[in-house]
């Protein structure tokens, strides 16, 4: 009974073992790290270990060696004896019960040994590395410490032979994209990431692969002031898109001089009326149509512009290209200017008056309030324009008139520009 008490230890023993050094082995350093940050001193003493596995990975070889050669040794002998009684009881079984005996001892130490011993302890330490880790890690670095002269001894043996047979010592290489991208996959599949976080960090990977050319908008989609038609023709065209930039040339769109940004050309329109747009002409960043995407962010950054044109090798214009193409690259889309509600609001006071944004156009406002506000032929399209030109000059806050039974008056300024307007009927003032 002893000696199977005694074998039984051993085997439990090995597992022990076997479940320290895959636990160890698997553990994620990342997850560990952070274990030990919120104070576990088991994950730092796994840190440790790690930082130097050939010592606890020949401590573990060497107490699964021996654990070995005692159960093999003293168990099999042991037990034998025991055993070999009870198949010599058996009259057919009588002249070889020794023989037998050893047949059925071994393979029941073995099959234990493989499953209690091996495989369960391993299954164990693959289910949760980390948390086995650091548990066993205080009793492998004990280990650790007591083999140390026969681990030395081992390990400058096993360096004499590798210079021998000139194999160099394996270094730690970084993660490569391809795995970093399965990493990513399974992380997505065990619920890690959940499928937009997926989609984005693998859009991350193409982001630095894409070129200008492949995320701008094409010459032939592109919205371009031809100065040569006037003030009023472009206008026009600046009021019936909602776009943040346009391009302009002259004569032919390959004849470009630069670029006119909406939201100046509504400043100086509200401010002034018709103007040169000569005045508002930028020089923009020419970004090559093969540059990267990284590239481009940074030519953005030095130039402190969110915008650039797109020409080939031979400095013909290809496109626009806004750090909007570049973001939605990376997250999809999203949602545009008239998507968003940031456009001018009109808020109702009381049933006799109104809060409005100085930029408001005057259709729309004409279709919200029943101003009947002068919308054709006239020299400003905004509210902010029809106020500064009723009043002749720049406004200021304070400052009101009457127009078709209603009183105007200028609540807000932002710097020249109108802001708020408070519009009211005029029996409900006085």
């Amino acid at each position: 009974m002893t000696e199977i008490i005694t074998v039984s230890i051993l085997i439990l023993l090995n597992g022990f073992f076997a479940m320290s050094e895959i636990a160890l082995v698997s553990s994620r350093k990342s997850k560990l790290e952070d274990l030990a940050m919120k104070g576990s001193k088991g994950a730092s003493t796994a840190l440790n270990l790690l930082a130097h596995p050939e010592n606890f990975l020949s401590s573990v070889q060497i107490g699964i060696t021996m654990v070995g050669i005692v159960s093999g040794l003293y168990g099999g002998v042991a037990i034998v004896e025991d055993v070999t009684p009870i198949i010599a009881a058996i009259p057919l079984l009588e002249n070889n019960s020794v023989e037998i005996a050893y047949i059925i001892v071994v393979g029941l130490i073995t099959y234990l040994s493989l499953v209690i011993g091996e495989l369960l302890p391993k299954s164990i330490a693959f289910n949760d590395p980390e948390g086995i880790a650091v548990i066993v890690a205080p009793v492998m670095h004990t280990l650790a410490i007591l083999t140390m002269p026969i681990v030395k001894t081992l390990t400058f043996s096993t360096k004499v032979l590798q210079k021998i047979l000139r194999i160099k010592e394996e270094q730690e290489s970084p993660l490569s994209e391809e795995e970093l991208k399965l990493l990513i996959k399974q992380g997505a599949q065990f619920g890690t990431f959940d499928r937009y976080e997926s989609a984005m960090l693998n859009s991350v990977f193409r982001f630095g692969d894409r070129t200008a050319r492949s995320v701008m908008t094409p010459k032939r989609d592109v919205i371009a002031l031809d100065l040569e038609d006037g003030f009023e023709v472009n206008s026009k065209i600046i009021f019936s898109y909602d776009f943040k930039i346009f391009p302009v040339y002259r004569g032919s769109i390959d004849n470009l001089v630069g670029i006119i940004e909406a939201k100046e050309f509504l400043k100086r329109f509200n401010l002034s009326g018709a103007f040169d747009l000569n005045e508002l002409v930028i020089q923009p960043v020419y970004i090559p149509e093969t540059l990267v995407s990284t590239k481009v962010v940074e030519n953005f950054r030095n130039s402190k512009r969110h915008f650039g044109i797109v020409v080939d090798e031979s400095g013909s214009f290809k496109g626009i290209v806004t750090l909007h193409d570049i973001i939605e690259n990376l997250l999809g889309d999203l949602p545009e200017k008239d998507e968003i509600d940031d456009s001018p609001t009109i808020t109702l006071r009381n049933e006799n008056s109104w809060l409005v944004d100085g930029t408001i156009l005057l259709d729309i406002l004409n279709e919200q309030i029943p101003l009947h506000l002068p919308t054709r032929d006239s020299e400003f399209v905004t509210l902010g324009g029809f106020v500064a030109s009723k009043l002749g000059h720049i406004p200021t806050a304070g400052e009101l008139f009457n127009f078709n039974g209603f009183r105007f008056e200028v609540v807000d300024m932002d710097g020249r520009r109108v802001d708020k307007v408070l519009i009211s009927v005029e029996h409900s003032i006085y």
